[in-house]
């Protein structure tokens, strides 16, 4: 008996699990294919696609059932545009009338509409008003989806629009503006990685490499500004696109900015010398596999391409010059800057003139006698007192002995287009050897100075206090003479900029070699 109550009790529970069933797939909502979109209006109920900036415009959901059964429960979600900023939304009837019976609730940039349920054949809406976002231009992204428990086809339940906000008054002149700004933020960038270069690298393959990337950089920028020359003139590039440029106040304030950007185009180029130099027995010798050339000789011949492009935004500035009827103080003004400019291509062409008699002239040949390497790294000891110290090498590189005769520091400090005092730190020990000479401003090595074999290398130590501490600039040249034969070294110049506050560990190498 005990085993038929049991069996009966199980079937009085698969009994109800079918009776719940059953209850379960009768509450299922019925199958219906629910569909939405959406589309944006102005004031004037237009359909629009662009929005003006900071403009009010309206959002128009349109949620269909086009069965005929009701569908209960249905949620619509709408994810807002981040950028748009959200002033209201109601859902509403064909007729216009407000559903009162729907909740609309806000979380960030999502949207939730909760409808207890639309009716058979009926289309519900929800309208959003927005504001568009000030800044422009942009594109606005909504999407919007309808959730629905038995929904037929989940394909069509969701939408994307996407609505433009453009930026008012945008033309030639407005894109060449922006050009001109990003010109010049890549120039900023270009100057830092510039100041890298004389920190970074130290072997030759880092020297090489960093040279090398430097290089395409300013090239790079060399077809920037050309291309930014080419927007100001016309198709004929005989002077000014006056049909895009034709207010004088326009032409000036470009005028002026390709000024400034020639000018620091050229001050990139001259780094790219300076760095060449400081280099340059770094890379004696070096040829990167696979190539023709040795390194020097790639870099002079990327120095003398850098130098046409240059010549070529010099040619387009007088044409843009000339041009244009400027007014006549403005094209005072603008022949003054062409003057400077021009003295400054100048010093750009007298420095390649340098690499050329360093590479051509008097290129280092061991197989002749002797030749100094004279390295100087420089680093801040104690920047809230200004105080730097300095490492100087001598090498000798050549085949012979070498004997030094006389070695200097002449330095002095300028700051506000003055010369401030200098003093030698002697008394704490940082600078055995050297003393000062009457009046300052320079120093010699006092102790006996020594003769060099082939292969050989001396480290002279001395530290630089600055007096008064004011922020400006550093400079010191290292003079070194030797008895070498016919071959003596001339002066080597050095360069170190204090800045505020300078960089603890900062460290800069300087190298160079000296033809007799």
């Amino acid at each position: 008996m005990a085993g038929l109550r049991g069996i009966a009790s199980w079937i009085g529970i698969l009994v109800l699990l079918l009776v719940s069933t059953e209850i379960a797939f009768a509450e299922l909502p019925t199958l219906i294919d629910l569909s939405v979109t959406k589309i944006a209006r102005n004031d004037s109920q237009a359909n629009i696609v662009e929005a003006p900036a900071g403009s009010k415009f309206y959002y128009n959901i349109s949620v269909v059932n086009p069965s005929g059964y009701n569908a209960p429960d249905v949620v619509v979600t709408d994810k807002l545009p981040y950028d748009v900023v959200y002033d209201s939304a109601k859902a509403q009837a064909k007729n216009g009338a407000i559903l009162t019976n729907v909740t609309i609730h806000k979380t960030g940039d999502l949207l939730y509409v909760s409808f207890p349920q639309i009716p058979k054949l009926r289309t519900f809406y929800i309208n959003i008003t927005v504001y568009a976002p000030t800044e422009a231009p942009t594109t606005l992204y909504d999407i919007v989806n309808v959730r629905y428990a038995n929904d037929l086809d989940p394909d069509d339940n969701t939408f994307t629009l996407s609505t433009y906000v453009p930026l008012a008054g945008y033309d030639k002149s407005a894109a060449v503006k922006s050009f001109e700004e990003l010109l010049h933020n890549q120039t900023r960038l270009l100057f830092d990685f510039e100041d890298l270069l004389h920190v970074v690298p130290d072997t030759t393959e880092e020297n090489y490499t960093f040279i090398a990337s430097f290089e395409q950089l300013l090239r790079a920028q060399a077809n920037l500004s050309l291309s930014f020359e080419d927007l100001l003139e016309n198709e004929d590039n005989t002077g000014w696109d006056l049909g895009n440029f034709s207010d004088d106040d326009v032409r000036i304030d470009f005028l002026k900015s390709f000024k400034r950007i020639i000018w620091d185009e050229a001050f990139l180029f001259a780094s790219f010398e300076m760095k060449l130099k400081d280099a340059w027995l770094s890379l004696y010798g070096y040829k990167v596999l696979g190539h023709s050339q040795d390194a020097q000789t790639e870099f002079i011949a990327s120095f003398e391409d850098l130098l046409k492009e240059q010549v070529k935004l010099f040619d387009s500035y007088q044409l843009l010059l000339k041009t244009g009827n400027i007014p006549p103080d403005d094209k005072v003004n603008a022949f003054t800057a062409f003057e400077s400019l021009l003295r400054v291509q100048a010093n750009l062409l007298m420095s390649f003139e340098d690499v050329l008699k360093m590479k051509y002239l008097d290129p280092v040949d061991e197989s002749i006698g002797s030749k100094l390497r004279l390295t100087v790294r420089s680093k801040w000891l104690d920047f809230s007192q200004l105080t730097r110290e300095y490492k100087i090498t001598v090498s000798n590189i050549g085949s012979t002995t070498a004997s030094l005769i006389n070695l200097t520091s002449i330095y002095e400090f300028a700051y506000d287009n003055t010369t401030g005092d200098l003093e030698l730190l002697l008394a704490k020990g940082q600078s055995p050897g050297w003393n000062d000479t009457i009046g300052g401003h320079s120093a010699y090595y006092q102790d006996p100075l020594p003769t060099l074999n082939p292969g050989e290398s001396i480290v002279f130590k001395m530290t630089l206090h600055i007096f008064p501490l004011e922020l400006g600039e550093l400079r010191n040249r290292i003079y070194l003479v030797s008895d070498v034969e016919s071959l003596t070294t001339r002066s080597f110049v050095q360069k170190t900029i204090a800045r505020a506050p300078p960089n603890p560990g900062n460290e800069t190498n300087e190298t160079g070699v000296e033809p007799s």
